[in-house]
């Protein structure tokens, strides 16, 4: 389960100037930082203008995350 809390926010580490990419610092249960990477980018099929992937997690070694995973 995922709980959201709203009251707890989090300063970012990095910003990119037109606001698309930033990283913080999350704090795990078991006591250690994690960064976790928030991107927002423009949905990719051409049919849905004006509409916008935001995803998050932490990166992989290159500096980026998969929010496309495909269950079989």
């Amino acid at each position: 389960m995922v709980t959201i809390n709203f009251e707890e926010t989090f300063d970012p580490v990095s910003i990119e100037n037109d606001f698309s990419q930033m990283i913080f610092n999350s704090p795990q249960v078991d006591g250690t930082i994690k960064q976790i990477l928030v991107k927002i980018d423009p949905h990719p099929d051409l049919y849905l203008p004006n509409v916008f992937n935001l995803g998050f997690g932490p990166p992989d070694e290159t500096g980026n995350f998969h929010d496309d995973m495909i269950y079989a």
